[in-house]
C-alpha cells in the first residue's frame, strides 16, 4: 500500500483565510513510524470480532503561553505544554483506551517526548505534522501506515495543509486486521471554513474507501464540527459523513458513561456561569453533550459505551449561585478526550 504524506509546514492558525473548495491529494514517500512497521499480516486472518476502546484527543500541543488564547484567566505557567503533560497522562490513564488518535501532538518537543516515554505501553505511530496514533502494544501490531492531504493549504496561501493519517493494525489475539484513521479538520466557525470542512469530509470518505476497501475501520479526530449543528452550510460536513455511511458513535452507544454528564469535548478551560463572564476551570456543558471530537464508525458497528472524559480531579462547587463541575488542578487541554468502546465485526 502506497504511503502518503502531506505537504504542510507550520503556520499560525490566525493566517487561515476563506477559500473555494478544491480537491487535492498528493503522494510522496513513506511516513515516519516508531517503531518500524511490518508489511504483511503475521498470520492468516480470522473472522473473530475485535472489541476495544478508542479515544480521540486534541492535547493543545506546541503553542505554549504564546498561544495562550486562555491567558486572561489561566496562569501562563499552566499553559506551557510540558507542564500539562502529567494532567494529560492522568486523563488517558483514567480512560484506559486501547487506541488513541492525537491531534496537535508535537513529536520531538513541547512535551511530546515526555508523553511518549510515560505511555510506553503503547506503540506510537508518527504521521502528519501534528497527528499521532498510539496503540496498546500488548494487543496490536502496526502493519502499514500512510497519510493524505485533504485540503491544500499551500495552494490557498495558508502555508500548511490539512491531513488525514492512517494505520493498518493487526489484533494479535483475534487475528484480525483493521484500520485506524485520524485527522484534524479546518478550524473557526465561519461559512467559508465550513465549506473547507465539507471538502475535507468528502476527501476523507474517498481516502477511506481507497485505503480500507472492505476492511473494518474507525475514524478519530477533532472535526471542528458541532455534533448538534443545525445551521445551513455549517452542517454540510456532518451530513456528508453521515451520507457516506459513517456514524457518530455517540448516537448509537448503548450507554453514555461520561464522568461529568453533558460535558462538552471542547472545554476552552472555562465556562460562563450565571452571566457572560467566563469562569476559569469550570467545565463547559450542553444538554446535547456537544462535541467537536469524534469516534466515527461504520453503520452497523456495535458501540457499548461512549464518554467525554473530564476527570480526574473534578469537584462540584457553587459558582455565582450555581452548582457546577470544576477542575481542581492544571487543565490538560482546551479539549477533553472522547472515547467509545466498540466491536468491529
Amino acid at each position: 500500500m502506497a504511503l502518503r504524506q502531506g505537504l504542510g509546514t507550520l503556520a499560525a492558525l490566525c493566517l487561515l483565510t476563506a477559500c473555494v473548495p478544491t480537491m487535492a491529494v498528493s503522494p510522496i514517500p513513506s511516513a515516519i513510524t516508531d517503531p518500524e512497521v511490518t508489511q504483511t499480516a503475521p498470520e492468516a486472518e480470522s473472522d473473530e470480532p475485535v472489541t476495544f476502546t478508542a479515544m480521540s484527543y486534541n492535547i493543545l500541543g506546541g503553542y505554549g503561553p504564546a498561544a495562550g488564547f486562555y491567558s486572561d484567566y489561566i496562569d501562563l505557567d499552566e499553559l506551557v505544554p510540558v507542564n500539562r503533560v502529567p494532567a494529560t497522562i492522568d486523563k488517558i490513564r483514567l480512560g484506559d483506551p486501547d487506541v488513541i488518535g492525537f491531534q496537535e501532538f508535537q513529536w520531538d518537543d513541547e512535551g511530546g517526548p515526555l508523553l511518549r516515554s510515560e505511555l510506553d505501553d503503547y506503540t506510537w505511530v508518527r504521521l502528519g505534522y501534528d497527528l499521532a496514533i498510539a496503540l496498546r502494544t500488548s494487543r496490536f501490531e502496526v502493519l502499514s501506515t500512510g497519510q493524505d492531504v485533504i485540503s491544500d493549504g499551500e495552494a490557498r496561501g495558508w502555508g500548511f495543509s490539512r491531513e488525514a493519517v492512517w494505520a493498518e493494525v493487526w489484533a494479535k489475539a483475534e487475528k484480525r486486521r483493521f484500520f485506524v484513521f485520524n485527522t484534524h479538520l479546518q478550524p473557526w466557525q465561519t461559512e467559508e471554513n465550513a465549506e473547507v470542512r465539507n471538502e475535507e469530509a468528502t476527501n476523507l470518505l474517498a481516502m477511506i474507501e481507497r485505503v480500507a476497501d472492505s476492511a473494518p475501520f474507525i475514524l478519530l479526530g477533532d472535526f471542528n464540527l458541532r455534533s448538534d449543528e443545525k445551521r445551513a452550510v455549517f452542517v454540510d460536513p456532518l451530513n456528508t459523513l453521515l451520507d457516506g455511511g459513517l456514524v457518530d458513535s455517540f448516537t448509537v452507544a448503548k450507554k453514555d458513561v461520561s464522568d461529568v454528564p453533558n460535558a462538552a469535548s471542547m472545554n476552552q478551560m472555562g465556562a460562563k456561569v450565571g452571566g457572560t463572564k467566563v469562569i476559569a476551570k469550570v467545565i463547559k456543558r450542553f444538554k446535547s453533550s456537544r462535541h467537536y471530537d469524534y469516534v466515527w464508525v461504520k453503520k452497523g458497528t456495535k458501540v457499548a459505551t461512549w464518554a467525554t472524559i473530564s476527570g480526574p480531579n473534578v469537584k462540584w462547587k457553587k459558582v455565582n449561585g450555581q452548582r457546577v463541575p470544576t477542575w481542581t488542578g492544571i487543565v490538560a487541554s482546551d479539549h477533553s478526550p472522547v472515547q467509545a468502546k466498540l466491536t468491529l465485526k
